[in-house]
């Protein structure tokens, strides 16, 4: 269907394109928001959970250039490429380093349109070709970036397009919150009944029949493989499977994929599984299948019902400050059965 649509450049269906400031503010406890790289997901939307402010008083210079607004498309350019959200109205900040911002003329183009477009095949491999890899970082070269072309419909066409992903946007975020809700119901209820002591029938303290074991005695763990570069590729196949690897718990960006094998080892969504080594060590995640990498290892518990529990107490940050306080969180660091063990 977009092969019937005109490619239009970038620059002939926006009012401008912006960068922030080429420098760093003092930071501040609190005033607007300095949107930085790490306030963008990979899936497009803006996480202000861990934000840096700067004072009132500097709100003026650090907008001179533009002031965001809702409807606004955010992004990266340099460093940290792909990534993309929309302002939401009543949002009080500047950009930050290494981000740029959009404005749609609506006239021409829905901005949410243009969003969604940002994270199709076809725009992904644009900005493959035309990223600059420097000494340090790669970037997208800004000046030319308004003459990149996209596939562009007919306004109608763009509404009820946007109007169908944005649908889904919503169920998304619905479902996440749920998940979201769920999981804390489950680490309230396991922090009651396995910290505090106040179970079903439980007084506040330590029942005397309970005896202490080492975690080895519930669960041993499988660690992973790593078969050779020659056999990962970035794309599916019907002979590949997903290559898990730590970083994409937190993302789908980068996802990998390797030849099937026999000496592969699995993991299912609903496996436990373990950072090893590296600053991520002792990490609890679950929700991926595929084959997992060396630098993760999957909990096989000892009986199945062990294994709610056994997430609950590694995810607890009681035991990851024994994980972190016995490995270390380096590059070094290394998580093995003797941890298991102690």
């Amino acid at each position: 269907m977009t092969s019937h649509w005109p490619l239009v450049p970038i620059g002939e269906i926006t009012e401008g394109l912006y960068d922030g400031p080429h420098a760093t503010p003092k930071p501040s406890d609190i005033g607007p928001i300095f949107l930085g790289i790490k306030n963008i997901t990979p899936d497009g939307f803006l996480d202000l959970t861990n934000i840096r402010h700067i004072a009132d008083s500097e709100f003026a210079r650090w907008t001179k250039r533009i002031t965001p607004r809702g409807g606004d498309i955010v992004f990266t350019y340099e460093a940290t490429l792909n990534r993309y959200a929309i302002i939401p109205d009543g949002f009080h900040g500047c950009l930050g380093r290494r981000m740029a911002l959009i404005r749609t003329d609506e006239s021409k183009a829905l901005g949410k349109f243009l969003y969604y477009t940002f994270f199709g095949k076809q725009w992904r491999d644009l900005i493959d070709k035309n990223t600059l890899s420097g000494a340090t970082v790669d970037r997208i070269p800004l000046t030319t970036f308004p003459g990149f072309k996209i596939p562009l419909p007919s306004l109608p066409i763009q509404k009820r397009i946007a109007g169908i992903l944005s649908a889904y946007d919503d169920l998304i975020a619905v479902n996440t919150r749920r998940i979201d809700a769920l999981e804390e119901m489950a680490r309230r209820t396991y922090e009651e009944w396995f910290v505090h002591y106040r179970f079903p029938g439980g007084n506040g303290t330590r029942p005397d029949d309970w005896e202490d074991i080492t975690l080895d005695q519930l669960m041993t763990f499988q660690g992973g493989s790593q078969p050779p570069k020659s056999e990962w590729h970035d794309n599916p196949a019907e002979d590949r499977i997903r290559m898990v690897q730590i970083r994409d718990y937190a993302s789908d960006a980068y996802v990998s994929f390797v030849t099937k094998a026999k000496k592969l080892k699995t993991c299912e969504e609903l496996d436990v599984m373990i950072a090893r080594y590296g600053a991520s060590v002792g990490r609890i995640c679950w929700g991926l299948r595929g084959a997992y990498n060396v630098a993760l290892v999957r909990v096989e518990p000892s009986e199945p019902h062990f294994r709610e529990f056994l997430r609950s107490y590694l995810k607890d940050e009681r035991t990851q400050e024994l994980f972190i306080g016995m490995t270390g969180r380096t590059a070094q660091a290394g998580f093995n059965r003797s941890i298991l063990s102690s």
